[in-house]
Formats: C-alpha cells, sequence, structure tokens
C-alpha cells in the first residue's frame, strides 16, 4: 500500500499570525509541490477526516475576532492532495468569543480539541475547549450537507462541566449517547441525543480526584479506560443500559507524572509515551490493566496515537544532550505506524515518515478508509 503522509507547518509571524505551509509526500515518488495558506491562527488543534465525503476538517486556537474562522474545510483529492487556495472557514461556536478585560494578546483563546463525525456523517460535533477562559457550552454541533461541508448556524451546548470545556468525545456504537471528558473535570459527562441532536439534561459521573485527559473504550464498549492526569489510569463497567458502573478503580503508574497523559489501546495493551520513552500496560479480560507497565525498547516516544485497528501510530523524537543541569533538547520527529500481535510486541514499524528535522507533531487523524494520516507540525523551538 502507498503510504501518504500530509505536513502542515505552522510559522509564527506575529501574534496571532500563521503561515500555514501544506505539502504531500508519496514515499518512492517525488513529492508534491508545496500549498501556501495564510491563516490568522495562533494555534492548532484537532483534525478529522470524512472519508465518504473526502473532506478533512482542522480545527484552530482563535482568539476574540478570530474565532468565526475557528473551523477549516478542505477537500481531498482522488490522489490523496489536499486544496490549500479554496478552503472554508467556520465559526468554532456560535457565541462570539471576548478577549477578558486587560490580558496580553493570545492569552485567552477558544480551541477545537476534538472532533467526531456522525454515523450517517450529516453532523459534525466540535468539543471546544478555552485557554484561561471557562466554555460555558462546549459542545457544538453543526449539519452536514450531502458532501460532507457545513451548513446552517451551528448550535451549542452545555454538557455538565463548567470548567475549561471537551478533551475528548465518543459516541455510544448502540445507544442515543455522547460521552465527554473535559479539562477541569473529574468525572464522565453523558449528554442524551434524539436523532443524533443533544436532547435533555446531561447526567454526570463525578469519581476520582483529577481531570481526564484521554477516553478509551473496549472493542464492545462494555468499559471505558480513562487516562487521568497525574500519571493514573482509571477503569469503568459500562452496563447495557449505558450508565456507568460505580466505584471507577484506579491504577496508579509507579512515579506518575501530572502533565496529561495521552494513550491508544491495540487489543489488550495500553500504550503511552513517559520520559521520551514507549512503554505498554497489558490488560486483563476485564480491561484492568496487569501488573506495571514495561518499557518498548528503542523507541523513543514523544506522544501516541490510535490508527487504522489494529495499528498504533507513535511520534518518535530525537534528542541531543542539553547543558548541564538541563534535559535533553528534541531536535526532530519521526511518524511511525507498528501493528502491535496479541502480545503487545510492536515489532518493526510497517510505515516510517520522512525525518522532520526541528518539527514536532501537534495534532493526527488518520483515514479509516485509506489508512492516509494527516499531522500538522509546529517548529521546536
Amino acid at each position: 500500500m502507498r503510504s501518504r503522509f500530509f505536513r502542515i507547518r505552522t510559522l509564527r509571524l506575529q501574534p496571532g499570525w500563521l503561515v500555514i505551509v501544506v505539502w504531500i509526500v508519496f514515499f518512492s515518488v517525488s513529492p508534491a509541490a508545496e500549498q501556501v495558506i495564510e491563516a490568522p491562527n495562533f494555534y492548532n488543534g484537532a483534525m478529522l477526516v470524512n472519508s465518504k465525503a473526502r473532506k478533512l476538517y482542522a480545527g484552530w486556537g482563535a482568539a476574540e475576532g478570530e474565532w468565526e474562522k475557528g473551523l477549516w474545510v478542505f477537500d481531498i483529492q482522488p490522489d490523496g492532495s489536499i486544496t490549500g487556495s479554496d478552503e472554508r472557514t467556520y465559526p468554532n461556536s456560535p457565541d462570539p468569543f471576548l478577549t477578558q478585560p486587560g490580558s496580553g494578546p493570545n492569552t485567552f483563546f477558544r480551541m477545537v480539541g476534538f472532533m467526531l463525525l456522525s454515523p450517517d456523517g450529516r453532523r459534525l460535533y466540535l468539543g471546544v475547549a478555552g485557554c484561561r477562559h471557562a466554555e460555558k457550552k462546549p459542545l457544538v454541533v453543526y449539519d452536514l450537507d450531502e458532501k460532507g461541508e457545513p451548513k446552517g448556524k451551528p448550535r451549542a451546548y452545555q454538557i455538565g462541566n463548567f470548567h475549561l470545556g471537551i478533551s475528548h468525545m465518543l459516541l455510544h456504537p448502540r445507544l442515543p449517547l455522547l460521552l465527554s471528558i473535559g479539562w477541569g473535570g473529574t468525572g464522565l459527562f453523558m449528554m442524551p441525543l434524539k436523532q443524533g441532536e443533544p436532547a435533555g439534561d446531561p447526567q454526570l459521573y463525578g469519581f476520582g480526584y483529577n481531570a481526564k485527559s484521554a477516553l478509551i473504550p473496549s472493542d464492545h464498549f462494555d468499559a471505558l479506560i480513562f487516562a487521568v492526569q497525574g500519571g493514573v489510569v482509571e477503569v469503568g463497567d459500562l452496563n447495557p443500559a449505558g450508565e456507568l458502573e460505580m466505584p471507577v478503580p484506579a491504577f496508579k503508574i509507579p512515579q506518575g507524572w501530572t502533565d496529561a497523559l495521552r494513550m491508544a489501546r491495540v487489543g489488550r495493551c495500553l500504550y503511552f509515551a513517559r520520559e521520551r520513552q514507549l512503554w505498554m500496560w497489558p490488560l486483563d479480560k476485564e480491561w484492568r490493566p496487569i501488573g506495571d507497565p514495561k518499557p518498548v525498547p528503542q523507541v523513543s516516544a514523544i506522544s501516541v496515537w490510535e490508527g487504522v485497528h489494529p495499528s498504533l501510530h507513535v511520534v518518535i523524537g530525537e534528542f541531543e544532550e542539553g547543558e548541564k543541569g538541563k534535559s535533553p533538547r528534541q531536535t526532530a520527529s519521526w511518524i511511525a505506524r507498528f501493528k502491535p500481535d496479541a502480545s503487545g510486541d510492536i515489532g518493526k514499524p510497517v510505515f516510517l515518515s520522512e525525518k522532520l528535522d526541528h518539527k514536532t507533531v501537534g495534532s493526527m487523524t488518520v483515514d479509516e478508509a485509506t489508512g492516509e494520516i494527516f499531522a500538522s507540525t509546529s517548529a521546536l523551538p
């Protein structure tokens, strides 16, 4: 299979502005010409592919005066390239975003941190979050036309989290429920849906003490795995009615850390990056972690992303020794795709991007139909 790797490089020109350089690299063939897009944004957020409509949705951090361009839509061409001159922009919320009095440039902004597509492809769900700004209605819903293009005005809804917003969402595969977690919230927020539209009051399942940063379902959606800030994994069971069973047990990662934790699951193994190392944590038949996490040798991981099942995407970093008393400094990145076996052994990468000198990956999405990888990168300091 010919792999395609999309790279979006962002360069800051002045506060609030970026130049976004988009190009496609066909491995084993020559790269296509660059496409340059100027955008009044300063932070890249979530990305999502609509495989059927061949659209790429990209969310961006947008401050006052920019929130009306916080969602971008690109067409994906038959050869896998994306348009770079006729992209469309839409508001990231129906509610205006106003900078707080006395704040500096880019101090407060609203970001699209997560996106979902309804099973019928007629709705796009945005999970927005505020930087130093609480989002009262962080669930934003767009109708999509038959070509996957947003139409009409978006609607915004409360989810029960009155802190910063949404960081991860799931749609229940059998019940009309949208599940979410959010920055500043310590539980699971469950929103009932009616014909795909939020309806009724959200339900909060409060547990644990720290904010959740990732939400991972089991194969049959009878359990949820929560990655928790502070180096903790929580596992809760879902009953046939979609209710979360209490209590929710917690499993501490030895010598855990306070940063937000990103995880991916392949089979009955969890994978995460910690201290420039890839780690694997096996799960039992009830999806609970077994023992302690195990390091994966010779993989200097920066972050992990789930891919086309059953595959794992790892952002691998290159480092150089820092000055005395300082941590090693990252100098380059790669994106690698692995297909772990049942034991969790990842083997050799089945795909490896070109070396991204002086860049790191900020966001990624995979086309489930074709396996194409879309990734945004930004310059390393």
